[in-house]
């Protein structure tokens, strides 16, 4: 159809303009070659050339989509070969219709599916109204660990520590000191308990005999702020003390909180207290006072690295009314960890009051060695 459609153009061309065609007629390999058209069959190409005046092209060498373009002016309006080229997405889309229509019949495959989205929504629908009975328990389950966090376990600490100190000379000296501290912890509460007991002899004389019991609870109110009471009780036959009982109460702040000093890696804390105190003594003599003190003290902690420790604590007690008749009480401590909880404690203590009472004795002063275990 082509070939008669391009020879009845080329043949009413010749009539009308009376002179074939000028046109550039292009191989399949690329090349091309330019002449006059003179006839045009099914199987050749007829053209004059200005080197030979008949040149016969077979039509297979030919590029069949575009095998000759007119060089002439009214020529150009057959170059749209664009025409020719549109069959070509007709008969492209036409495996397009089969392509739908197969979509088409695998379009009713996703039905199965459909019913198992039903089915699982059906599934689903059925399971809805387990899953609110489910979370019930659960939620109610949540909520108890919830408030033990809230309100978390108390923790127990302790420091038992035993020393005994031997002297061989003209007079033979001993002397045994035993001390159990205890902390109990729980949220913002904080416990503590201070027993310590000490006897010596010599050959002839007793040089130690003397007892303390300390209790001191806390609560912290605002952050680094906590309110305190704490009692004690007491005896130190040597200075003529029979017994001793104290009770005071006030409010504290952690001035320092584990942080970094001097040594790398090291954590100081110190913690300042101020209140009241009621003091009441008697003698072995049973002379008794009674005083009213102001307190103020301050402890401080010192973790040097895993294996030392330091730690010092020191209490003023102005007496109310007359501020120049004080007492004041100091103490020291290292600990070197040994192994494990094991440990080596030297001690410090030093206690002054200028009592009243003529049968005491109002100076003190304490050194120690002990071996410590932590548990």
């Amino acid at each position: 159809m082509r070939l008669l459609l391009s020879a009845a153009i080329l043949s009413l061309a010749l009539n009308l303009l009376g002179a074939p065609p000028k046109v550039i007629v292009k191989f399949a390999n690329g090349d091309q070659i330019t002449g006059h058209l003179i006839s045009e069959t099914a199987t050749n190409l007829v053209l004059e050339t200005r080197w030979k005046t008949r040149v016969i092209i077979p039509v297979a060498r030919t590029n069949s989509s575009d095998r000759f373009v007119s060089t002439a002016g009214p020529a150009k309006k057959n170059k749209p070969a664009a025409p020719e080229a549109t069959p070509k997405p007709k008969t492209k889309p036409k495996p397009a219709p089969p392509a739908k229509a197969a979509k088409a019949k695998e379009a009713p495959k996703p039905k199965p599916p459909a019913k198992t989205k039903s089915t699982t929504a059906a599934k689903t629908a059925k399971a809805k109204p387990k899953t609110p009975a489910k979370p019930k328990p659960s939620a109610a389950a949540k909520k108890t660990p919830e408030r033990r966090k809230t309100v978390p376990k108390g923790k127990w600490s302790h420091d038992l520590r035993l020393g005994l100190d031997q002297r061989y000379s003209i007079v033979d000296q001993t002397t045994f000191h035993s001390r159990l501290k205890s902390r109990y912890t729980r949220g913002t509460f904080k416990a503590q308990s201070d027993f310590s007991y000490s006897y010596g002899e010599t050959e002839t004389t007793t040089t130690a005999d003397r007892f303390k019991g300390l209790l001191k609870a806390d609560i912290t109110v605002k952050k680094d702020l906590y309110l305190y009471a704490n009692g004690s009780s007491s005896f130190d036959l040597v200075r003529r003390i029979k017994q001793r009982w104290e009770a005071g109460f006030g409010a504290g702040y952690r001035l320092i909180k584990s942080r970094e000093f001097l040594v790398k890696g090291s954590q100081l804390s110190v913690e300042l207290e101020s209140g009241a105190e009621y003091q009441e003594q008697k003698s072995t003599r049973n002379v008794s006072s009674q005083n009213y003190l102001w307190r103020l003290g301050q402890s401080t902690t010192w973790q040097i690295n895993k294996d030392l420790k330091a730690s010092a604590e020191f209490d003023f007690f102005p007496r109310i009314g007359e501020l120049p008749s004080h007492r004041y009480r100091a103490e020291a401590n290292l600990a070197y960890r040994l192994w494990k909880s094991l440990s080596l404690n030297f001690t410090l203590l030093a206690e002054a009051y200028p009592e009243t009472l003529r049968d005491i004795e109002p100076d003190d002063l304490q050194l120690r060695s002990s071996l410590g275990w932590t548990f």
